[in-house]
């Protein structure tokens, strides 16, 4: 006979499971009645009963659970036993091992192995349940105690002998009837054991994640075990006290739920009535914080009572018993006349039946309760008792694993409790809604049903900061974790704890920066505990219909997942409803291919459900649906990058489980093209952070000696740096390098990826960079290559730019334009059309003309195909020239308006860079406040993503809004961080010697400023680039008037004055002139491009304020679809 509740084969005589305990006996989905084994309807309403589960199949035999194991074993026990005669020695060993076994299965663990004086045990074996963990510990802890109270004992016997013990959590191959245990955290579990002090507990790491807040613990230091290359870090149990200060999470978002329990608690004290509410929840959405959170708030003003029910505990009423013993302050050991006198307390000395109910109440405290029938008699008698004082509450979480007699309990109170202001507040799962279908419906004797879903965004939000006391998260982190926990508060608090363990999450000052890309969050263990024991509870044929559809996806289809289902598995409708039912999947709004679709409730539940799943199984399942869905779409493109999905995953877990073979290449192989050729679709429609995704993975899929790498390779590089993306750029140009010595083609178009990741990375090499893309671009012309001429021209554009050579920039940008025409690349030639507004922006053209050639490049793009990435730039140019006319307003939008273009886009380094943009702006308006908020997470952004020559330019105009703020120290250091970015980009080095100069001015170090002054004005002079010039000579003259050199300050107030004229930005040249006073125009005070520039390392500090020149941004011509940063 098979168990429904685990699954384990039992002899046809059995009552009672022999691995889980529970009944086996057919319950009645309906009502809940137990009926004979044969029984096909229940006898007591008349519905059909479940059809007996199908017994373990070859497929549920073996899967891959992360379980807790425990290592025991004796110290000194060799000596032991040369001392002993061998029958006494057997006689204690046996008294020993049963002292063990008794602590081990008071918490539940399953004795896997006897090792000569050792013991192993496991916690998830057979069935994971989400506290292992925690359970495990308290029984090492507990074997701990018995064997000293057994050493005490036997003291002549056994002497000096002592107990090591070790606990390690870990991810295992749990296989065949008899649940072996095979897998790395064994043998370190049996490790750490060795380690190991006579009377320690040791916990691995992994262990100690899951119940650091639970128990106290100390570190006990890393160590090399024997076997393994890494180090394993050890910590010792000290107590299980819950440590001191444990995190709790806010509560947050559930203001109406509250009110709803509120109310059905004020009708029941109204109307002295006792009254039932049912909150029903996935794990995590909050059941038990609600619950406690309702009982605060009830502080003194109602006796409460909290009962849990356990999974893994099959007394009926214990759960009760617990919550009595905890009213009554009674502990585990307080005797029957205590026990007595404690009950009688709390009842009035003229209650009726009050000798019967202390005795029917004592009795269900010693685990030996009356009848049914007299056991709810006393219980209710005695809750009315409790409420002759004040109204009483019976909370009961994690109903879904009460006894039937308890759920008969619970509606006998409520039925039958009369003239007494009583509220049953339960939670539970919506499990319950199969057990105890009447429960989970509002109507009848459920006052409510108060159903949780996830939080939304502003709540999550808030719980996020709160789970690590922070007032806000940085957006990325905040995003990224609210994507993966889908409001789910439990998640919510366990990832960002995480982020904050792995170090992903850091405070600096008073806040918190991340220090690394949040692509994908892993699941946390206690997490993945949650989730993995739920889903081991399921019937094993909707275990193994989950696991079908979590290979499938996120999303699924029925006819989809009946592809790979065994044989054994029949009635799959019944399955999939059965699953609905208990919240684990849900149809899905969209369809999947050409049917309905289902989705799972939550994309973690996906995730825990397809780690079961051995990995060779992985490998054939998505081999399988890969022919399925090849069989259903054919040549439909739009499917490539599913298939390139399913058929990588298949690759990668045969290559994960040893040698590739033949069968494995060409898997690799397919996917690879799949990939690939979504990938160049992802490239051409500008999507840059899928397209170097897709790529990448494809090129991963190929032997390092496949020729067809070689192409790949070119197209990953033009993804990732137009993307801005260095970091794995610089692979991907090396990458292409292994594939140049035959093809002078590939050499060029070699030559164009380095030289652009340069211009992006290494600001010492520009003019290099320069001479070498030009002499490429020359090569790809004579080889009749116009799309790698047009990149080459436009990377020539990018390094011209960086040297202020804005003019020459501009002719590098029209042969680009006019090659990739030439080429028919429409994307490429977008691309080019990027760097027109940058070059109008920054270089020589009046603000009028530069603000008509970004609007013609944005009306070129609506009426063609458009580029948004393009129309991005393009924007953001357009919002600094409206700004520089003095229209805040219009600026804002438009900057606003590129941002969420790029937002859309998902490029990270064009966000960045739309914030420096955004920080120029209030920076011209006089906002320094604002200014600083969006150029400091953007100069943090740049450098961490390896952008240096942006993030020197961003780091001086965030000098800039420092000075501003009158926090000259500050600025100062930024403008060394600038310094040591710069290189040879001369927008950067104009901008970060204008910071030094006035931070020395405003320390009185007036001949150090002056001179790095006009270092700035001698670089800026010998440029085309009027604001850089404009904003040198206005540092120069804050310089000069500082050091009390007025008449040549005003000299070169009026320069500057002249050059913004000459621009045309009106807002500068009258700021200057109401700050400083009036000047005459340009043609009295020519600008002196003579001056030499001085080397310069001097000292540091503070003066008065000049008038706030505008400082450097990001400004390089895109050398595609949206480029980097100009100069």
């Amino acid at each position: 006979m098979t168990c429904a509740s685990c699954g384990r084969t039992n002899r046809e005589a059995s009552r009672f499971c022999v691995s889980c305990g529970k009944s086996l006996a057919p319950c009645c989905p309906a009502c809940g009645r137990e009926s004979e084994p044969d029984a096909r309807f229940c006898g007591g309403c008349g519905g059909a009963l479940a059809a007996t589960p199908a017994a373990r199949t070859a497929d549920d035999a073996a899967a891959r659970k992360v379980v807790t194991i425990v290592f025991a074993d004796l110290v000194g026990s060799t000596a032991l036993h040369e001392r002993l005669d061998v029958e006494s020695a057997r006689r204690l060993m046996d008294r020993y091992y049963q002292t063990l076994h008794a602590a081990v299965t008071a918490h539940g663990g399953t004795i896997v192995k006897l090792l000569g004086d050792g013991v192993m045990v496991a916690f998830g074996v057979p069935r994971v349940t989400e506290d292992d963990a925690i359970r495990a510990v308290r029984a090492a802890v507990a074997m701990q105690h018995a064997f000293r109270a057994l050493a005490r004992d036997q003291a002549a016997a056994l002497g000096e002998i002592g107990l090591r013990v070790a606990v390690n959590t870990g991810e295992v191959v749990v296989s065949g009837e008899h649940d072996d245990v095979v897998g790395d955290p064994v043998n370190v579990a049996a490790r750490l054991q060795q380690e190991a002090q006579d009377g320690d507990v040791l916990l691995g790491e992994a262990t100690r994640r899951l119940v650091s807040d639970l128990v106290t613990l100390e570190p006990f230091g890393t160590l090399a075990l024997k076997g393994r290359t890494e180090t394993v870090a050890a910590y010792r149990v000290v107590s299980l006290d819950r440590p001191a200060g444990a995190p709790a999470l806010a509560f947050v978002g559930r203001d109406d739920e509250l009110r709803r329990i509120t109310a059905v608690y004020d009708a029941a004290v109204t109307a002295r009535a006792a009254r039932l509410v049912v909150i029903l929840g996935s794990p995590g959405l909050g059941k038990s914080r609600l619950i406690g959170e309702f009982a605060r708030r009830l502080a003194d003003g109602a006796t409460v009572m909290a009962a849990r029910c356990d999974a893994t505990v099959g007394a009926t009423f214990a759960p009760l018993a617990e919550a009595l013993r905890a009213l009554l302050s009674l502990d585990d050991v307080a005797g029957g006349d205590v026990v007595r006198a404690a009950i009688e307390s709390r009842m009035p000395d003229d209650a009726p039946d009050r000798a019967r109910i202390a005795t029917g109440v004592a009795a269900l405290l010693a685990g030996a309760p009356a009848i049914p029938e007299e056991t709810f008699f006393v219980v209710r008698r005695f809750l009315a008792a409790l409420a002759a004082g004040q109204p009483v509450v019976l909370e009961i979480d994690d109903l879904q694993w009460a006894e039937l007699l308890l759920l008969d309990l619970v509606k006998h109170l409520v039925q039958w409790s009369t003239d007494v202001p009583l509220l049953v507040l339960v939670a539970a799962r919506p499990e319950l809604r199969d057990t105890r279908s009447s429960l989970a419906t509002s109507g009848g004797l459920v006052a409510d049903v108060v159903i949780l879903a996830g939080l939304d965004a502003g709540a999550a939000t808030r719980l996020a900061a709160n789970a690590i006391g922070a007032d806000e998260l940085p957006a990325a982190v905040a995003g990224r974790v609210l994507a993966t926990s889908e409001g789910n508060p439990l998640f919510v608090g366990e990832l960002v704890r995480m982020l904050v363990h792995d170090g992903a999450l850091k405070r600096e000052g008073d806040r918190w920066t991340t220090g690394v890309e949040l692509a994908t969050l892993e699941m946390p263990p206690t997490i993945h505990a949650l989730l993995a024991a739920r889903i081991e509870r399921l019937r094993p044929e909707e275990r193994t219909v989950l696991e079908r559809a979590a290979v499938v996806g996120r999303s699924f289809s029925r006819t989809a997942v009946a592809h790979l289902l065994p044989r054994e598995v029949t009635d799959l409708d019944a399955r999939l409803e059965a699953l609905r039912r208990s919240e684990l999947i849900e149809p899905d709004t969209g369809w999947f291919i050409g049917e309905p679709a289902f989705k799972f409730h939550h994309g973690l539940i996906r995730d825990a459900a397809y780690r079961r799943v051995l990995k060779g199984t992985r490998a054939e399942l998505h081999g399988r649906f890969a022919d399925w869905l090849e069989s259903r779409v054919g040549e439909s493109v739009e499917h490539d990058e599913t298939m390139g999905w399913h058929l990588e995953q298949a690759h990668q877990h045969l290559r994960e489980l040893g040698p590739i073979d033949a069968h494995g290449r060409a898997i690799g192989e397919r996917a690879a093209r799949y990939l690939a050729a979504a990938g160049r679709r992802a490239l051409e429609r500008d999507d840059l952070p899928l397209a170097a995704s897709l790529l990448g993975r494809a090129l991963d899929r190929l032997d390092a000696a496949d020729p067809a790498r070689a192409d790949l390779a070119l197209d990953w590089c033009e993804a990732l740096l137009t993307a801005g993306d260095v970091g794995p750029a610089a692979a991907a140009v090396a990458e292409l390098a292994r594939f140049t010595a035959g093809s002078e083609r590939l050499r060029a178009w070699h030559t164009c990826f380095a030289g652009q990741l340069a211009a992006l990375t290494d600001p010492a090499s520009l003019r290099a960079t320069a001479d070498a893309v030009a002499t490429a671009a020359s090569t790809l012309a004579s080889l009749a290559d116009a799309a790698g001429e047009a990149k080459a021209h436009a990377v020539h554009a990018i390094a011209l730019a960086r040297l202020g050579e804005v003019g020459a920039c501009e002719a590098a940008l029209d042969r680009a334009l006019a090659a990739a025409r030439r080429a028919g690349d429409r994307r490429r030639a977008n691309a080019v059309l990027a760097g027109a507004p940058i070059a109008a922006l920054w270089g020589p053209s009046p603000v009028t003309r530069a603000s008509g050639r970004c609007l013609d490049v944005v009306r070129v793009l609506r009426i063609t195909q458009g580029a948004p990435a393009v129309e991005a730039v393009a924007l953001r140019c357009q919002a600094v020239l409206e700004a520089l006319r003095g229209r805040a307003e219009a600026a804002r939008r438009m900057i606003a308006a590129s941002r969420h273009l790029v937002e859309e886009l998902g490029i990270t380094q064009r966000l960045l860079e739309a914030d420096v943009f955004a920080g120029l702006i209030e920076l011209l308006e006089g906002n320094a406040v604002a200014a600083e908020r969006s150029l400091r997470p953007a100069y943090d952004g740049l450098r961490h993503h390896g952008l240096g020559i942006d993030a020197a330019q961003a780091a001086a105009l965030l000098g800039r809004a420092l000075l501003a703020q009158d926090r000259a120290a500050d600025a100062e250091t930024l403008s060394h961080e600038s310094e040591a970015l710069a290189g040879d980009d001369l927008k950067a080095a104009i901008a970060w010697r204008g910071v030094r100069a006035e931070a020395l001015a405003r320390r009185g170090e007036h001949t150090e400023a002056v001179a790095f002054a006009r270092a700035a004005v001698a670089i800026a002079a010998a440029t085309d680039a009027l604001l850089d010039h404009a904003d040198a000579r206005l540092a120069l003259a804050a310089a000069l008037r500082a050091a009390g050199k007025s008449s040549d300050a005003d000299a070169e107030e009026a320069r500057a004055i002249a050059l913004w004229e000459a621009k045309g930005a009106t807002l500068l040249a009258e700021r200057a002139r109401r700050d400083g006073g009036d000047h005459e125009p340009a043609a009295h005070a020519p600008a002196d491009r003579t001056e030499p520039a001085r080397p310069v390392n001097a000292g540091y500090e503070r003066t008065p304020r000049p008038p706030t020149p505008l400082a450097s941004a990001p400004c390089s011509p895109p050398a595609t679809p949206t480029g980097s940063s100009p100069s």
